[in-house]
């Protein structure tokens, strides 16, 4: 069974602590996407894919400004969506066809990339 690589535990950590940090009741796909942003091999994939990686950022800024919940209550948690787990579950089931020991940022690019239910 494949496990999660240092680097990509930090980046899915780091993707929580922004949207606890904003104030987000929810911790998205977005937000995962948004701390690639900030993981070198993630930059690197998505540069490989043809992205632009401000205007990226630009937009994720955007959609976390305009259509992401804000929490009620600073106290309450920041949960996490369906398909932020749905994302997770396909990288980890991604990693394992492949057949590798570890998962990377662009086994979750690759989970990312199939999840329908995302900006």
């Amino acid at each position: 069974m494949a496990e999660i690589g240092r680097e990509l535990q930090l980046t899915i950590q780091s993707a929580l602590r922004e949207a606890t940090s904003r104030g987000h009741a929810y911790v998205t796909v977005e937000h995962l996407l948004f701390a690639l942003l900030y993981d070198e091999r993630g930059k690197e994939v998505l540069r490989h894919c043809g992205a632009d990686l401000a205007a990226l950022e630009r937009s994720l800024l955007r959609f976390f400004d305009e259509e992401v919940e804000q929490r009620d209550d600073p106290k309450e948690p920041t949960l996490q969506t369906l398909a932020f787990h749905r994302v997770i579950q396909h990288t980890m089931h991604h990693a394992e066809s492949a057949e590798k020991e570890s998962v990377e940022a662009g086994d979750l690019l690759a989970a990312i990339f199939q999840e329908p239910d995302s900006h």
